[in-house]
């Protein structure tokens, strides 16, 4: 018997205005959902506009020197497909095409298929690198860009040059546990490592002198909210002091957030307000499996440098481009490369659970923490930054790079400066960075300073917002209770994905 047919044409005008300002199919089909409760796919809408006799978007790209070095950039990084590669570039805001990535990709001699005599003359040269340098297992990951070679082909090749490494490998592995999925993305950010628990996305990795302080941790998250749009559903953490100010933060934007998609039918009603435990959730960092071992990779892949901000960062980059293979054993895990199956998940496998980010709120969050004063891309003080800036203008060593131990000499160089700078007492003093600690009491120190009463500042933007919610006033002295009440953890025993 045939599935029964959809008439769409009640809401023809609707989906052709949206089509019009060349809204994604993929979102005209989720919106349909939302506000006619239409299940519809992307090839039924497809083929309702070529009866409409409605042309697809024809996107002609727009070539550029700095549209081409960032497809050179992204292939030499990753060697993604061109799909992957026209995802990447659209979301970097360059107008192209999929066909015209084909085109470029081939202008720029680069190859996504390689022959037997062409992956044999790659791993010879690949295996060069290896016998040549020392410290090659560590460098490996980012000079064997520019050699072009599969992934496949590249973990086929260290198998067998490294198989007692790959067997101790083999041996680590552990069973998980089983059982539990998440409905689709920004369900559940993991803040143990900034991750997203369904597509395993890193969407949150900072690193400095101030990283894990209270009001540091604040600030971090307003800048990753505001760069995605959304907030989760759910964030989930320990109960480590420094996210006190943040589940405020995140708490507050919820109850100020578009709420019909994520009310938890286990934990709340109709028109019930939102509570703080349905928005954060508090756990154990060791019963996540999966964060503990992505903290070991880290650690092992990154940790041994001293760049540690470009590092990890780089690790990063390389997590949410790596791809998690099928496990016939664990049915439940989802397969793919995390930033694909964060920006472009499977319309019949995931949905989008982000909650569109309230602006208004957001920006009293921000003005607070602007007067806060916190510059999360500083590591120095300015007096000593400008100082080394200063030293290293007189470096005069050489330029070229050492695979062996890459800016060892201009290290060495701004170190015996210093040396001297700090012998001879010259000025300014040698200082370090002083971290942003005093969490809530000196955030509230600084804005009573500035003669600003938060919980007044707050209130007045509950007066004009026509969601339900509750006032600040009352925001973190719920937290501090949810701090000291033994919750039950609904995802105790879970195995975030």
């Amino acid at each position: 018997m045939p599935r029964p047919s959809i008439d769409l044409e009640p809401h023809k005008a609707f989906i052709l205005m949206r089509y019009s300002e060349k809204t994604a199919v993929s979102r005209i089909c989720t919106e349909l959902t939302e506000q006619f409760g239409i299940t519809v796919g992307r090839s039924t809408l497809f083929t309702q506009l070529r009866k409409w006799e409605i042309a697809k978007h024809r996107v002609k790209t727009v070539d550029s020197d700095s549209l081409r070095e960032a497809l050179e950039d992204k292939y030499w990084a990753h060697t993604p497909n061109d799909k992957q590669l026209h995802e990447f570039l659209v979301r970097r805001g360059f107008t192209v095409s999929l066909s015209g990535v084909t085109i470029l990709r081939r202008k720029l001699g680069i190859s996504s298929f390689l022959n037997k005599h062409q992956l044999a003359e790659r791993k010879a040269r690949i295996l060069d690198f290896l016998q040549s340098s020392p410290s090659s297992s560590m460098l490996l990951p980012r000079l064997v860009g520019h050699i072009n070679i599969s992934e496949h082909g590249l973990r086929q090749l260290l198998a067998e040059q490294f198989p007692e490494q790959v067997q101790v490998r083999l041996q680590q592995v552990q069973t998980r546990r089983t059982g539990f999925t998440l409905p689709g993305l920004n369900y559940t950010w993991s803040t143990y490592g900034g991750i997203d628990a369904y597509s395993r996305f890193v969407n949150w990795s900072y690193v400095g002198v101030s990283a894990l302080t209270q009001r540091s941790v604040f600030a971090q998250y307003l800048c990753v909210v505001r760069e995605f749009g959304v907030i989760p559903m759910v964030v989930r953490s320990d109960r480590g002091g420094e996210t006190i100010m943040v589940a405020g933060a995140h708490y507050w934007l919820s109850l100020g957030a578009n709420r019909a998609r994520r009310l938890r039918p286990r934990r709340n009603q109709e028109g019930q307000p939102l509570a703080f435990k349905d928005c954060w959730s508090y756990g154990k960092s060791t019963k996540n499996q999966r964060i503990e071992s992505w903290w070991n990779q880290l650690c092992r892949a990154r940790t041994g440098y001293w760049r540690l901000r470009w590092e990890v960062g780089n690790f990063v980059e390389q997590w949410n481009n790596h791809r998690i293979r099928k496990k016939p054993t664990q049915k439940h895990v989802h397969s793919g490369i995390p930033a694909e199956m964060y920006f472009s998940p499977a319309e019949d496998i995931a949905v989008d659970c982000g909650i569109p980010l309230p602006q208004k709120r957001w920006e009293a969050l921000r003005r607070l923490a602007d007067i806060d004063g916190i510059d999360l891309d500083q590591f120095l003080p300015s007096e000593m930054y400008t100082l080394c800036t200063s030293i290293m203008e007189r470096y005069s060593g050489p330029d070229g790079f050492d695979t062996e131990a890459p800016f060892l000499s201009k290290y060495i160089f701004l170190r015996d400066e210093l040396g001297f700078h700090q012998n001879e007492e010259s000025e300014p003093r040698l200082l370090l960075l002083e971290p942003s600690t005093g969490g809530w009491t000196e955030f509230r120190r600084k804005m009573h300073v500035e003669e600003i009463d938060i919980e007044a500042e707050l209130a007045h933007l509950e007066v004009h917002d026509s969601d339900e919610g509750r006032g600040g006033e009352n925001l973190l002295d719920e937290i501090l209770e949810e701090e000291e009440e033994e919750v039950v953890d609904e995802t105790e025993g879970f195995d975030e994905d």
